[in-house]
């Protein structure tokens, strides 16, 4: 992660890791328009990832993650080649793993490319390669008429990452993304809400708090919000029971009430 990434603002931060979250093993994604409207992000941050080379925006409105190789080591058994190969021709993977326009990149000595031209076919140049601005941000909001629908989003992510920076009162961070991607492989949304509530009614809605919640959770196996709830009130009931019991008695106090119908 470098400082140029973490001087963005945080809603093109969140804008790109949701890109990161939907693209296909090659690093494309075909629905950035739907993954903006999801995120409430916008074409101004759409266009600081395209200006800052994050992305590359073609102009049938998909877009590419230009480190994604560097950052995302996949299995040539599990992976699963891209369905965008007229894009995939107007690029080229330089060596290190970063995605650049085919006709931009002049490698030098010292930096070897491999261009990725499926099926054999030269790719072809650009178009509107002067225009990165305002005039190629709104190509996503064009419809992939010509791909199959996507796979759907994560709501459940969605949603609880809004709900995380509602509670808490500022955005999480990359590390905590993920760490929240990690939650909802081992819980479901429902009981990491329920996580959230309980830290937020213990006034201590951060984080790490909630993790802690959820590790608890696990080792008792409680993994389902009725589980939470039940086993909350017994402990309730329990904790009344416990208020409720008679104080001790001095020696003198006991001998007054003692009889044999009432020995104790």
């Amino acid at each position: 992660m470098t400082d140029n990434f973490l001087d963005l603002p945080p809603t093109t931060k969140v804008l790109y890791f949701f890109l990161n979250l939907e693209a296909d093993d090659d690093g494309f994604v075909g629905n950035p328009k739907t993954v903006m409207r999801l995120t409430e992000t916008t074409k101004d941050d759409m266009k600081l990832l395209i200006d800052s080379e994050y992305v590359l925006l073609f102009d049938t409105g998909v877009v590419v993650i230009t480190d994604w190789t560097e950052h995302n080591a996949i299995r040539k058994d599990r992976k699963k080649d891209t369905r965008f190969t007229k894009e995939m021709q107007q690029i080229i993977l330089v060596d290190g793993g970063k995605y650049f326009w085919l006709s931009d990149s002049q490698p030098n000595d010292n930096q070897s490319a491999t261009i990725n031209t499926p099926n054999g076919c030269v790719g072809e140049d650009r178009r509107g390669k002067d225009s990165i601005g305002k005039e190629r941000v709104v190509e996503v909001d064009k419809e992939q008429n010509q791909s199959p629908t996507p796979p759907p989003f994560n709501q459940d992510f969605v949603n609880l990452y809004k709900s995380f920076e509602a509670e808490t009162g500022k955005a999480l961070s990359p590390i905590q993304m993920q760490e929240l991607q990690y939650m909802l492989e081992d819980f479901s949304a429902d009981v990491i809400h329920e996580a959230l509530r309980e830290a937020v009614g213990q006034g201590k809605a951060n984080f790490a708090y909630i993790q802690a919640i959820l590790k608890r959770w696990k080792q008792d196996n409680l993994l389902t919000v009725e589980l939470i709830r039940n086993n909350k009130a017994a402990r309730e009931v329990k904790k009344q029971q416990n208020n409720s019991k008679p104080e001790p008695q001095t020696r003198e106090e006991w001998l007054a009430n003692w009889s044999e119908e009432n020995p104790f």
